[in-house]
């Protein structure tokens, strides 16, 4: 009987570490503080980097109103999601929001609909949507 208690009491007054849901955090925290380093995001925006991206700029003509989103950063959005199978902008929308790997993307205010459809639309494509050739390939 005294082992079954001592047993029970051990269980009892286990140790755990600190959960606080509702904690604040006392500094900001950074996205990429919570991705793995050599996660796909991450190539992403650095092959997107790197590529000519002259032809989308263009495309772009100065109006009045609230400015466009980056092209850079939309092309690296588009870019992911197409490469993890995310093919509707719906989709697409909600994963910005809850994704880490979108987010670290599009760090601002997460993207809407009306602006990822202008950003998938043929148009786009047409104006010149970035093409590149890995380094050490060639094309016979």
């Amino acid at each position: 009987m005294r082992a079954k208690l001592s047993e029970e009491k051990r269980r009892m007054s286990k140790t755990f570490r600190s959960y606080d849901p509702e904690q604040i955090l006392l500094m900001p925290a950074s996205l990429q503080d919570w991705l793995p380093k050599g996660h796909l995001a991450y190539f992403i925006s650095d092959v997107v980097d790197h590529l000519d991206l002259s032809a989308l700029m263009s495309w772009y003509e100065e109006e009045k109103g609230y400015p466009p989103y980056h092209p850079a950063m939309m092309v690296k959005v588009l870019l992911y999601a197409c490469c993890i199978g995310v093919p509707s902008s719906r989709k697409i929308e909600k994963r910005l929001e809850a994704d880490i790997g979108f987010r670290v993307l599009q760090p601002t205010t997460p993207i809407r609909i009306p602006e990822l459809q202008n950003h998938t639309s043929l148009e786009l494509v047409q104006a010149g949507a970035p093409t590149f050739r890995l380094s050490g390939t060639s094309r016979s």
